[in-house]
């Protein structure tokens, strides 16, 4: 059985959940616009107490899709699209659905915050974490990717930085998270692809990217009592088609990461996978 929800008002869309039971329910897609409500607007509003019968269906998608997908997007005006898609074809543009489509436009990266959490409450506590391709679209927050990394194992991270703003260029938080590991170890230790795919030029973040390339993948002194541990190798390097020199950038990766599957985006038409 597939049960699809999609452009109602949050009121109706908790209703149909309440009213609706679908124990064997094999695809569940839900599209839902929030009013400004607090952070913990999806627990409150549409998956509350009065939707229990829900929580086995979803504790069971949740285990199922070959490809698992968070997508966090920036779309202007203090609003955020929050995006989970578990499917097992690869992303297909015509087909916007697989086993779990949930779609959810926010307001503030603490209701982001609070949807992460509710979504890992469903997550059972003794099962290894999903391996999950995440992609931020003009989101920088550094702990929304560690609160996700927590609870979920980020195997491929694409990420488009927020845009240019004019004046004295700041450290991208996410580069400089990546870059150098903490006393507790690197972050994202099981990274295996990453995408960097900015929608404007910025040779200075462009640099800076490939500054944390060196620092988390580059040569290291080989001395023999070093108890330094290297982060997993990268196995793919995927580079946007609007950079300030993409050959360039392209050769310099290749140089850090000769072992690595390096491609240069010709279009945006192609996978950022």
């Amino acid at each position: 059985m597939a049960l699809h929800i999609i452009f109602m008002p949050i009121s109706v869309s908790h209703f149909l959940l309440t009213t609706i039971h679908a124990p064997n329910c094999s695809e569940l897609v839900m599209s839902s616009k929030f009013p400004e409500l607090p952070d913990n607007v999806v627990r409150e509003n549409l998956f509350t107490s009065n939707t229990q019968h829900f929580s086995p269906v979803l504790q069971n998608l949740l285990t199922r899709g070959v490809y698992k997908d968070v997508h966090i997007m920036d779309m202007g005006h203090e609003n955020a699209d929050f995006l989970l898609q578990f499917q097992d074809e690869e992303d297909d543009k015509f087909v916007n659905w697989g086993i779990v489509d949930l779609e959810f436009r926010l307001h503030s990266v603490g209701q982001i915050v609070e949807t992460v959490d509710w979504l890992v409450g469903y997550l059972e506590r003794d099962m290894p974490k999903i391996p999950i391709r995440l992609f931020t679209d003009g989101i920088g927050e550094v702990r929304l990717v560690d609160l996700i990394d927590l609870h979920m194992t980020i195997t491929h991270l694409a990420f488009r930085p927020p845009r240019a703003v004019f004046g004295t260029p700041q450290p991208t938080p996410i580069f400089v998270r990546m870059a150098h590991p903490t006393a507790s170890g690197w972050a994202l230790p099981d990274l295996e692809g990453f995408t960097y795919d900015p929608e404007d030029p910025s040779e200075p973040r462009d640099e800076e990217m490939l500054d944390m390339l060196r620092s988390r993948y580059g040569s290291f002194p080989k001395e023999s009592n070093s108890e330094r541990v290297l982060p997993r190798p990268l196995r793919k390097m995927r580079l946007g088609p609007l950079l300030t020199d993409g050959r360039y950038l392209f050769g310099e990766v290749e140089k850090i990461l000769p072992q690595s599957d390096v491609f240069l985006r010709e279009t945006f038409h192609d996978s950022i996978w």
